[in-house]
């Protein structure tokens, strides 16, 4: 939802359901008089069709996978005259998707309106047949480019150590070191503060140091849900009330 209105759309997002048909299909029914209902996970790339075994039920699927890497497990159906893009919920695939597909108007391929050319420090490797979104990182003068991986969908470490991706046609095998590549830069905020770590012990310190006291207050049972107890409660009789054997 962040990336659409990014670009520009009018998101509403929505909470997560159950990937179970019997939570997906009012799920599904409730916005289609949206201009497009785009959900995340519950497609082949988590080992369920459920969200396009949905839209089965419902409309009709158009597309049943896309020739991309990753993201190949998205779908695209039409209920009631309401598209529906089923994006992957992997970490990358969910990206890729969204940056390819979902982006208002269609309006360009990348996360930001930079691109630069770089020179990569390694091969980077291919499968022919599908679009490669390949993650790279740039040198601090942005001359170099070190391939990060091509694959590991699942893997957000993949994308906090990147600078943006590298986009391999259908019809290549990939790049060898030495050529020079166009880099689709990311706009996901500063990654390279996720390449310097701090130690543990040092996060419990700072933790330790912060002046935390919420309080406490007095409420009705009913009212309790969502709340955290603010002191010890014990039960004033034992429950159940008889004895159990193992």
């Amino acid at each position: 939802a962040g990336l659409v209105a990014r670009w520009g759309g009018h998101p509403e997002a929505r909470d997560p359901v159950e990937a179970k048909p019997h939570a997906v299909r009012p799920a599904l029914q409730r916005d289609l008089t949206r201009d497009i209902i785009v959900t995340v996970g519950g497609t082949e790339a988590s080992g369920e069709s459920v969200v396009p075994g949905v839209v089965d039920t419902l409309g009709d699927r158009l597309v049943h996978g896309v020739a991309m890497a990753p993201g190949r497990a998205t779908t695209l159906g039409v209920i009631e005259e309401t598209p529906v893009l089923s994006i992957p919920g992997t970490v990358v695939g969910s990206l890729v998707a969204a940056t390819q597909l979902a982006r208002p108007g269609g309006r360009g391929n990348t996360l930001a309106d930079t691109d630069v050319e770089a020179r990569l420090d390694g091969k980077l490797a291919s499968a022919p047949g599908e679009r490669t979104f390949a993650r790279v990182a740039l040198s601090e003068d942005e001359v170099t480019a070190t391939p990060i991986a091509t694959g590991a969908a699942t893997r957000w470490s993949t994308v906090a150590s990147a600078d943006g991706w590298v986009v391999v046609p259908e019809a290549s095998e990939g790049y060898d070191a030495g050529e020079t590549v166009t880099v689709e830069r990311w706009e996901l905020g500063d990654r390279k503060q996720f390449r310097t770590l701090t130690p543990p012990d040092e996060l419990r310190d700072t933790i330790a140091g912060l002046d935390i006291d919420p309080g406490t207050e007095t409420i009705p049972l009913s009212e309790a849900r969502g709340r955290v107890l603010g002191e010890r409660l014990d039960a004033p009789l034992d429950v159940p009330g008889f004895d159990r054997a193992s």
